[in-house]
C-alpha cells in the first residue's frame, strides 16, 4: 500500500531524532522510550546522578503553561481583522458572546484540557515538540489528549507547516474488535485463541485532502483525509476527514530545513552528561573519604585482589612491602573544593538551557515595573521568536479547532449579517503577551505625560496628540476588559449629545440673560405721568 509506505519513511526519517530525544530521556528525565521498549514502572534512573536537567523542566513547562494559557484567567481576545467592524455594537457583541463559549468548551471539566497540557508542554520544552489530539465527543464538546511522542512522525508542506501527521499505536485484540469489528483479522484470530490483551500496531495517518469537494458534507468536503491502517493486516481499516486538523504539533525551536523541533533538553544534553559523571565521581570520592580501602599484610598478593572501592581490603605481600603497621587506610586525596566548583557551574550552565532567569522573574505573580522590563529585555533576546511559534503553531490552532467544532454543533450564535466572510483575528491576553507590548504601552504613557506637560504652555499641543486613540491602544495592550472601551460610534453618540446639551444651556444662559436685560429695561423705561 502506498499509504503504508509513506508512513514507513516518515517513521525512518525520525529515527535519528529518536536517537538524541532516548539519550535525553535516559540521561535527564529518567522517562520515556523513544528507541527502547521498557516495561511500565521499570527503573529508568540508574544513569542520573544529577537532577537539575529534570527540576528545570518542571519549572519551565509549568511557567509556560500557566502564563500562556492560564487555567485562571482568559488568555485570549478575538477581533476582526478590519477595525471597523470592532466598533460596530452587533459585531462586537457577538464576537464577545463567541470568545467566551470557546473559553467555557475549553476550560470544561470534560474536556481535560489543562491536565492534558501539563505533559505537551513537558515535551515541549524538554525534547522540542508536543502533540495535543482534539477529538469531538458528540453531544458534549472537545476532548484533548496528550500523545507520546514516540508514537508520531511528521512531514511539512513548502511553507514549513505542518501538514501530515501520522501516528503508531498499539490496540489490544479486544480493543481493535470493538474498534473495528470483523475488518481486523488477525486480532478477530487473537481473540478466537483466548487472546484478548495480545497487542498489535495500527496507524492512524491525517493529511491534506487533494481531492477535496466544496460544498459536500461527508468526508469528501473536509480540508483534511483521515486513514487509519492495520500495519500487521495491511489494510486500510477506516477513512474519514476532519474540518480543521485535529493534532496540534508546537516546536519550540527548529532549524532551517528541519521537521522536527528541538527543546532545552538538547541544549543541556552534553552538560547533563557531564553533570552525571562529576556527581557519580564526588559521591565515590565521598564514600572513600568516609570508608577508605585498607591495606592489609599478606602472604602474597593474588591477581584481582586490588580493590580501591570503599570499605575494600588490599592484600599486601608484607615481605615486599614492609608495612608498619601492617593494616593501613588508603586515604583519598580528592580536592572536593574543586568538584564543588565545577558541579555549581554545570547546575547554572543546565539551569540557562531551561531559561532559570526567565522563572526567576516569573515567581512572583505581582510583578513590579522593574520586572516587568527585565522580563521585556529577556523575552526579546531569548523568548520572543520562541513564544511567537508556539502561538502560531498551537494557541492558534486550538481556538480554530475548537470555534469549528462547536459552530458545527450550534452551540455558538449565528453571526451577524453585517460581518459576512470578515476574518477573525486572535490577540493573547496573558503576562507574556503583555510584556511583548511593554515598550508601546511605556511609549504611550510618556507621550501622553508630555502632551499634558506642554499643554500648560502651548494649548495648540492637544490638537498633535490624539489621546482617544493612545487610550484605546492601551486598552489593549494592557488586557483590559472589552466592556471596559466604547465602540467609536457610543463614543461619537456621547459627543453629539454633549455638544447638543452644551448648546441647549447656552441657549437657556441667553435666555436668561435676554429676560434680565428686557427687565432692566423695563424699569428704566420713563413711566407714563398718572392722570395723563
Amino acid at each position: 500500500m502506498i499509504l503504508a509506505r509513506h508512513e514507513e519513511l516518515l517513521g525512518e526519517r525520525r529515527a535519528t531524532v529518536d536517537n538524541v530525544r532516548q539519550q535525553i530521556a535516559d540521561n535527564l528525565m529518567g522517562r520515556g522510550d523513544f528507541t527502547t521498549k521498557r516495561k511500565p514502572g521499570q527503573n529508568r534512573m540508574s544513569v542520573i546522578y544529577d537532577d537539575t536537567a529534570k527540576v528545570s523542566a518542571g519549572h519551565l513547562s509549568g511557567a509556560i503553561h500557566s502564563l500562556m494559557m492560564s487555567p485562571v484567567s482568559p488568555w485570549f481576545r478575538q477581533r476582526f481583522e478590519v477595525p471597523d467592524f470592532n466598533d460596530d455594537e452587533e459585531a462586537s457583541r457577538w464576537l464577545s458572546v463567541v470568545e467566551k463559549r470557546i473559553l467555557a468548551a475549553i476550560s470544561a471539566s470534560r474536556a481535560n484540557f489543562h491536565a492534558q497540557l501539563a505533559p505537551v508542554y513537558h515535551d515541549l520544552v524538554t525534547y522540542g515538540l508536543g502533540v495535543l489530539f482534539v477529538d469531538e465527543v458528540p453531544g458534549q464538546g472537545v476532548r484533548f489528549s496528550a500523545r507520546p511522542l514516540q508514537e508520531i512522525s511528521l512531514a511539512e508542506d513548502s511553507g514549513g507547516r505542518i501538514d501530515t501527521v501520522s501516528r503508531e499505536f498499539e490496540f489490544t485484540a479486544r480493543q481493535a474488535v470493538a474498534e473495528w469489528g470483523d475488518r481486523v483479522v488477525l486480532a478477530n484470530k487473537d481473540i478466537s485463541a483466548g487472546n484478548f490483551e495480545e497487542k498489535r500496531t495500527y496507524v492512524h495517518m491525517v493529511f491534506p485532502n487533494d481531492d477535496i469537494i466544496v460544498g459536500n458534507l461527508d468526508a469528501s468536503g473536509m480540508k483534511w483525509a483521515s486513514v487509519y491502517l492495520s500495519r500487521e493486516d495491511r489494510i486500510i481499516l477506516d477513512e474519514g476527514g476532519y474540518h480543521e486538523m485535529p493534532y496540534i504539533t508546537p516546536r519550540w525551536e527548529k532549524g532551517a530545513g528541519e521537521t522536527y523541533g528541538y527543546g532545552c533538553g538538547w541544549n543541556a544534553l552534553s552538560s547533563s552528561l557531564m553533570q552525571n559523571q562529576m556527581r557519580k565521581l564526588r559521591l565515590t570520592a565521598h564514600q572513600k573519604a568516609v570508608a577508605p580501602p585498607t591495606m592489609v599484610d599478606s602472604e602474597a598478593v593474588l591477581p584481582g585482589d586490588t580493590d580501591l572501592s570503599p570499605w575494600a581490603i588490599i592484600p599486601v605481600n608484607n615481605i615486599m612491602s614492609s608495612m608498619t603497621p601492617p593494616i593501613q587506610e588508603v586515604r583519598s586525596a580528592s580536592n572536593f573544593q574543586l568538584s564543588t566548583e565545577d558541579i555549581v557551574d554545570g547546575r547554572q550552565t543546565i539551569q540557562n538551557a531551561f531559561h532559570h532567569q526567565l522563572i526567576e522573574l516569573l515567581r512572583d505573580p505581582r510583578m513590579t515595573a522593574t520586572q516587568v522590563l527585565q522580563l521585556d529585555g529577556h523575552m526579546q533576546r531569548h523568548l520572543a521568536p520562541i513564544l511567537g511559534r508556539q502561538q502560531t503553531e498551537m494557541a492558534e490552532p486550538i481556538i480554530d479547532r475548537v470555534f469549528g467544532i462547536e459552530f458545527r454543533a450550534g452551540r455558538l450564535p449565528p453571526p451577524p449579517p453585517s460581518i459576512s466572510n470578515q476574518n477573525i483575528a486572535v490577540d493573547y491576553e496573558n503576562p507574556i503577551a503583555r510584556a511583548q507590548k511593554n515598550s508601546s504601552v511605556q511609549a504611550i504613557i510618556t507621550l501622553t505625560n508630555y502632551a499634558l506637560e506642554a499643554s500648560q504652555f502651548d494649548p495648540d499641543i492637544r490638537h498633535v496628540v490624539n489621546i482617544e486613540v493612545g487610550a484605546r491602544q492601551l486598552s489593549e495592550a494592557l488586557g483590559a476588559p472589552v466592556e471596559m472601551i466604547n465602540p467609536t460610534k457610543e463614543v461619537e453618540r456621547r459627543k453629539a449629545a454633549e455638544r447638543e446639551f452644551a448648546a441647549q444651556q447656552a441657549q437657556m444662559q441667553e435666555a436668561v440673560v435676554a429676560t434680565d436685560q428686557i427687565a432692566k429695561l423695563a424699569k428704566a423705561a420713563p413711566q407714563p405721568a398718572q392722570g395723563a
